[in-house]
């Protein structure tokens, strides 16, 4: 062991004239282990809010987007789309729209992005989807398919239901067909009538004639209808209750009219705080207006559409959960008048830190006229927000060892006034100043390291008990989370760390420099 160290130690386990000295001592040792402490879970904290707040912002966002330079639309973009999606280190792709709308809902309106994206495709690259609350999602899906033939069978349905009344009523039919033949008959005479005024009486008993000829038949025809089979009465009534349903069906006051209409509107997916803005649950129906009108006779007229709400997401951002609406590429497509266009690609890669190389490799394998950008400049200054946020603790926080260092300054100072006379004789036995400089600043700097110990024992300790059993509980509703997530890393122990050893080093200057300053004659001149 080396001397320097040797004496100091000794002086730190020694028993002091003044028991003021020792309290000293054990305040700087606890005070540094507090400050560290206090430090690690501190950063902690902070490390865990961001590593939280990146993970659902990177489940929100894509990590690489592309989009024309000139904001014209990407034409033929599955071909685009299957090419660029073999490109190295991407994941996942996926098409989308991104316009600006007026969402309304009776008085109550609000501005909002309007995303269209295939629902397949979105999964693979963002979890937004996912964070749907109340109501769902696979209403979003794709089904035009099913929908021409669910079309496509009504028509077949209703034109057999005709071919069947025709078969079964011959006789009706073909009264049906004397009296359009007896109205045309009638307007040909009345046009004659006007022509040649002497064919007026010859006309007017054709006309009797041929209406006493009906109605002899119509009088035969109710004559033997008047004993008609059983089969023949079920059969007619029937048809006349099924023709009253549907008559009901298609009514457009009726109840069944109304719910037809609004379940065949396009779905939308709205955020949970525009939700409640608008006062709109699922089922609701809202209006959603383009400002990219059409021209008109009348000027300029915003496009407009009828969504119907199938769901309501809470992703736990405001930007997200109060602007933001998820409908079907094409009914957005449809509403903005873009034909086969979309506004942007989007993708997911391995790393999410390489994000801003792949983007450049996807703008150079797009060709000339596109533009990417990724997940960091879209959030720069969130990020950077973020960072001075954890300076400004690590700074504040760090106070705590600064008065540490203070204490031993003061335990210091006054430990080299009481041993004033040890410091002499060890001069006068050939003691360096150098070595008496050193005796003190080891001492002081033991006290700094027993503390720094404590400290990141003790901090380390809290952290893991928080990221494990969730001590601090917290309202979901206002921070969409439960708990304080705890994320203590190594580099921030080592940091505090040398930060505490390094305010400890220079608190022992002073003190060290007057104790080699002390000549062993004026000390000892006394004793």
């Amino acid at each position: 062991m080396r001397f320097e160290l040797f004496v100091a130690t000794r002086y730190l386990k020694a028993k002091r004239r003044q028991a003021f000295i020792g309290v000293i001592t054990t305040i700087s040792i606890l005070g540094v282990a507090a400050g560290v402490a206090s430090l690690i879970v501190a950063l902690a904290i902070n490390n865990g809010f961001r590593q939280d707040l990146q993970e659902r912002l990177l489940g929100s966002s894509s990590h690489v987007s592309l989009l024309r330079v000139q904001s014209d639309g990407i034409k033929d973009w599955p071909a685009l789309l299957e090419r660029l999606s073999k490109q190295p280190h991407v994941v996942a792709a996926a098409p989308a729209i991104y316009e600006q709308v007026l969402i309304s809902r009776g008085p109550r309106a609000r501005g909002a992005v309007l995303k269209g994206m295939i629902p397949a495709y979105e999964r693979k690259v963002s979890d937004l989807l996912g964070t749907v609350k109340i109501g769902s999602a696979e209403a979003l899906e794709e089904k035009a398919a099913s929908d021409t033939g669910g079309a496509d069978a009504a028509e077949s349905e209703q034109k057999d239901f005709n071919r069947k009344g025709r078969e079964e009523n011959p006789q009706r039919s073909q009264r049906t067909a004397e009296g359009l033949a007896s109205e045309k008959s009638s307007a040909e005479g009345s046009m004659s009538a006007g022509d040649d005024a002497q064919a007026q009486p010859n006309s007017i008993s054709a006309q009797r004639s041929v209406r006493a000829t009906q109605e002899e038949s119509a009088s035969g025809d109710a004559h033997a209808t008047q004993h008609p089979t059983s089969a023949g009465e079920g059969t007619r009534a029937t048809q006349n209750s099924s023709s009253k349903q549907t008559s009901a069906q298609e009514s457009p006051d009726s109840l069944e009219g109304v719910q037809a209409r609004v379940a065949a509107m396009p779905p939308i997916v709205l955020g949970k705080d525009m939700a409640d803005e608008l006062g709109a649950t699922v089922g609701s129906v809202v209006l959603v207006t383009s400002p990219q009108g059409e021209l008109t006779p009348f000027g300029m007229v915003p496009k407009y559409n009828r969504f119907r709400v199938v769901g309501i997401f809470n992703s736990g951002f405001y930007d997200y959960d109060t602007s933001w609406a998820f409908a079907r590429l094409s009914d957005a497509q449809r509403l903005f008048g873009l034909g086969d266009l979309i506004s942007v690609i989007q993708f997911k890669v391995d790393d999410i830190y390489k994000a801003d190389q792949v983007a450049k490799e996807l703008e150079d394998a797009a060709g000339q006229g596109f533009m990417t950008t990724n997940w960091m400049e879209q959030n720069k200054a969130l990020f950077r927000a973020l960072r001075l946020e954890r300076l400004v603790t690590f700074i504040t926080i760090g106070l705590i060892v600064f008065v540490a260092a203070l204490n031993i300054l003061i335990s210091l100072t006054m430990m080299v006034m009481e041993k004033t006379k040890d410091i002499a004789v060890l001069r006068s036995m050939g003691t360096r100043k150098s070595q008496i400089r050193r005796l003190f600043i080891t001492q002081g700097l033991l006290i700094g390291i027993i503390g720094t110990g404590i400290g990141l024992v003790v901090g380390f300790a809290l952290s893991w008990a928080g990221a494990r059993y969730h001590l601090i509980s917290l309202a979901p509703e206002v921070y969409s989370i439960d708990y304080v997530p705890f994320a203590p890393r190594l580099m921030d122990g080592v940091l505090v760390a040398l930060v505490a050893i390094g305010i400890s080093f220079v608190a022992t200057m002073y003190p060290s420099w007057s104790a080699a300053r002390i000549l062993p004659a004026e000390a000892l001149r006394y004793e």
